[in-house]
């Protein structure tokens, strides 16, 4: 089960993710499609709760390192929740 909140709030977009199963191939593909799709993004945080373990944003990560335009901001892990930052710059 994945589900997703977004606020968008100006040029930052946060996008909470709530999982609870493996970060597998097909979701991390598709979360990175719904990345691209933001066409206005500045800088989006990327929050995981509780069921995210040390091994379930690394799929995540390199996929969005290929996108053309982003750069990996921070990643942090505090008791339980993990934030992962990241800006996309767009072509003028």
């Amino acid at each position: 089960i994945v589900s997703a909140d977004v606020t968008s709030n100006g040029d930052l977009i946060e996008l909470e993710i709530f999982m609870w199963e493996e970060e597998s191939e097909d979701f991390a593909t598709r979360f990175v499609d719904i990345v691209e799709g933001f066409q206005t993004l500045k800088q989006l945080k990327l929050f995981s709760r509780t069921c995210i373990q040390s091994n379930k944003f690394p799929l995540i990560t390199r996929l969005l390192q290929r996108l053309p335009g982003l750069e990996i901001l921070s990643f942090t892990r505090r008791s339980g929740l993990e934030t992962l930052s990241f800006t996309k710059h767009f072509p003028k």
